[in-house]
């Protein structure tokens, strides 16, 4: 148990607040390429707008990550990554995220945002649940360094395998 933080770079934060992802599609787009650019060969959505609360779940089949990609990468919002011509020696893909925002196009369509990943080549998964709320507030992005809870859990999947699950509860009207 521990908590990791989020940062983002000050920058980005009035660039979101004028809507890059203007509405739900587009941002579910976007934890396809982050699937994408994971090596995932498979990307699975689940719709369940009948439970309470309703919910969306993005799964995949990529590299997944730790606590530490989470960290250095997924929760460190506005990292640049430069456009490459380099193809991902795995896949034979090129990268297509370069901003490092892609992230928070989810957080104004949901009340909460489950993440659960498992590393290939590792035995644990890292679970983090993240209040959207704290982070969109009035239709903007108001983003300061916070701390979100994380939990590690062995995993049953084999070494081998890679996976990130995506849980956007509360889908809002």
């Amino acid at each position: 148990h521990g908590t990791i933080p989020i940062r983002v770079a000050r920058e980005v934060v009035s660039h979101l607040s004028f809507g890059i992802y203007k509405n739900f599609a587009r941002a579910v787009r976007e934890l396809i390429s982050n699937a994408y650019d994971a090596g995932a060969t498979q990307v699975k959505i689940g719709l369940d707008l009948r439970s309470e609360p309703a919910k969306v779940i993005v799964r995949d089949d990529g590299r997944g990550m730790n606590k530490e990609d989470m960290q250095d990468r997924l929760f460190r919002i506005g990292t640049v990554t430069p456009p490459t011509d380099e193809v991902d020696k795995e896949t034979g893909r090129r990268r297509i995220g370069q901003f490092g925002i892609g992230f928070l196009s989810t957080f104004p369509y949901c009340d909460l945002l489950t993440l659960a990943s498992k590393r290939r080549g590792e035995d644990t998964i890292v679970e983090v649940n993240v209040e959207t709320s704290r982070f969109f507030k009035g239709g903007t992005f108001d983003i300061t360094e916070q701390e979100v809870a994380y939990e590690e859990y062995r995993s049953d999947l084999p070494t081998e395998k890679g996976e990130t699950l995506v849980t956007l509860n509360g889908i809002k009207p």
